[in-house]
């Protein structure tokens, strides 16, 4: 496959220039009409093509705001129901871990080394 290098907007304007110098020419260049045609359809695909691809980009990134708008509601909604869950069973019940919420527990004494 051959890589493209020029923008798409300078293929169009060539592509264009091209179907245009070969109309102003069609009698000298009659051979050449059925090549004429098919570079016309294709530049009519690629521009169908382009404003899809256009057209798709908008709706992604209208996806992409729905899908913030979304996690972050869910992010709120988790929060309340493990701040509901404390409230519920107490802060220190150990059923707590089930909904990710650490209980409180007593602090562990620091053990005193005997001396010797």
């Amino acid at each position: 496959m051959t890589t493209i290098k020029a923008s798409f907007a300078d293929l169009l304007r060539l592509w264009d220039q091209l179907l245009e110098a070969a109309s102003d020419n069609v009698g000298d260049l009659a051979a050449a009409e059925p090549l004429r045609a098919e570079l016309a359809r294709t530049v009519e695909r690629a521009r169908e093509l382009k404003a899809r691809q256009d057209s798709l980009a908008a709706s992604r990134q209208e996806a992409t705001q729905m899908l913030a708008e979304t996690v972050n509601l869910g992010v709120d909604q988790a929060r309340r129901l493990q701040q509901m869950a404390r409230a519920l069973l107490g802060p220190t019940n150990e059923r707590l871990v089930q909904f990710r919420v650490a209980p409180r527990r007593g602090r562990r004494r620091a053990r005193v080394s005997p001396s010797d």
